[in-house]
């Protein structure tokens, strides 16, 4: 079996989504950080990429989804950690 940059994206990408999985098992907590959302935004991006080379809408669709949501997470997290921070002495 002859293996193409499309397929070693994709096998990235599938390895990005099952360790997510496993740390998110192993740590619940781990889905409140960054980290989980762009590895989820990452392991999407590549199996997407992959799919250029031997395209599936169905699986297209499902990757875009999962890019947006996982945007939408980091995003969400950057946001509360920004809020998180302390404020300078002397600014009120």
């Amino acid at each position: 079996m002859e293996m193409h940059l499309g397929d070693v994206l994709g096998i990235l990408g599938a390895v990005g989504y099952l360790t997510a999985y496993a740390a998110l098992q192993i740590r619940r907590e781990f889905a409140k950080s960054v980290f989980y959302s762009i590895s989820n935004f990452l392991s999407a991006l590549l199996v997407a990429i992959s799919l250029l080379y031997d395209f599936n809408l169905a699986a297209m669709i499902i990757q875009m989804t999962w890019m947006v949501i996982s945007g939408f997470g980091i995003y969400r997290c950057l946001k509360y950690m920004s809020s998180e921070r302390p404020e300078e002495p002397g600014k009120a």
